[in-house]
């Protein structure tokens, strides 16, 4: 099982790679999966990564299969602290996530970006409640090891937040069957796979009306989860991974408080050490309700900001969406997926403003 250890106390983080290209101009895509759901479930990305000139490299977080458990000291900080203890929680792991990268570049030898920004360099995405990392890693980035940020700086051109509820507050309405008392435990996960995986049919989504967001998958097409063999589940579907950590940025309400300071320190940043670093926010129009209702608030968010800190400097974002695809675009629909992130990769654009 291949691994890069990140840290002296010998943390390591298992991946998986669909290997080089035969040019120097390819992006690197760095993926970090949701909760349960780990890295296998992009394997279907991999056979198509060479037509759109990607590597993918899915990285497995901690808790998940070949990956370093969290410690007990690691899970008292979020099982036990508030708002500033999950932060602090979050910036480790997004250390953690920076480390591998920088190594994965080293050792091998990925391409720099061309001078326009179209070719070559790296991206960061991160899906599902993997996002919450990926922008820790934009947010906290100061407190990385000053070497490995010299030389990440140099490849990074975009954060890509994929299918990402972004870590707000859900309003007491909203239905998730993990919270569902209704639900038996023995059923919660089978509930869950085939929930998650649905195709929702929302109105209002043009006039961002949150009344219009179904909270049920529709039934004019199966889940994604009808297609997943017991091969597939047993590969990429882990019950102890998302209880033992993830769960506690779901359930707790300092997660929400914690989430609303790295999205700001993400999106204004003070520190400038991603001064070239865009973000790219990929979603699609049949997805769960909280995906949705993330953007629209994270539209309102940075609105808001920018009007409240006249002249502050406001990390670009470019959002685009997948017409008939839910949030497992990369099992039904990874073509479209692969296609749309070589689109928003290959788009030379400024990266400041």
């Amino acid at each position: 099982m291949p691994t890069l250890t990140v840290n002296d106390a010998g943390t390591s983080l298992y991946y998986l790679d669909s290997g080089p290209l035969p040019n120097d101009t390819y992006v690197t895509i760095f993926i970090l999966h949701g909760f349960s759901f780990h890295s296998p479930v992009f394997k279907r990305l991999f056979p198509l990564a060479l037509t759109y000139n990607l590597r993918i490299v899915a990285i497995t977080r901690r808790d998940y299969p070949g990956s370093t458990p969290s410690s007990q000291n690691e899970l008292d900080v979020i099982t036990q602290g508030g708002a500033d203890d999950m932060i602090r929680f979050l910036g480790d792991r997004a250390k953690e996530i920076a480390v591998f990268m920088d190594k994965f570049i080293q050792e091998q030898a990925i391409p720099k970006p061309s001078a326009d920004g179209k070719l070559g360099g790296v991206a960061l995405c991160g899906w599902s409640l993997g996002s919450l990392q990926g922008l820790a890693f934009m947010a906290l980035a100061a407190d990385f090891p000053p070497d490995v940020v010299g030389r990440l700086k140099h490849y990074l051109k975009t954060y890509i937040i994929y299918e990402s509820s972004l870590g707000y507050a859900a309003s007491p309405k909203s239905y998730h069957p993990l919270l569902d008392p209704a639900i038996p435990a023995a059923e919660k996960n089978s509930t869950f796979v085939s929930w998650i995986s649905g195709y929702f049919k929302h109105s209002g989504i043009d006039t961002q009306d949150f009344t219009g967001l179904a909270s049920h998958p529709s039934p004019h097409r199966p889940p994604s989860s009808a297609t997943f063999s017991v091969e597939d589940i047993a590969s990429f579907f882990d019950p102890t991974g998302g209880p033992r950590s993830d769960e506690h940025f779901i359930k707790q309400a300092s997660a929400a408080i914690a989430m609303n300071d790295i999205r700001q320190k993400a999106f204004f940043p003070s520190d400038n050490v991603w001064p070239t670093t865009r973000v790219d926010l990929v979603w699609c129009d049949e997805t769960i309700w909280g995906v949705i209702s993330g953007l629209w608030k994270l539209e309102k968010e940075l609105g808001e900001n920018v009007l409240k800190i006249p002249g502050v400097k406001r990390r670009p974002l470019n959002t685009v969406s997948i017409p008939g695809s839910n949030h497992f675009a990369h099992w039904d629909d990874p073509d479209k997926l692969l296609k749309v992130f070589s689109s928003v990769l290959s788009t030379s654009r400024p990266r400041t403003q």
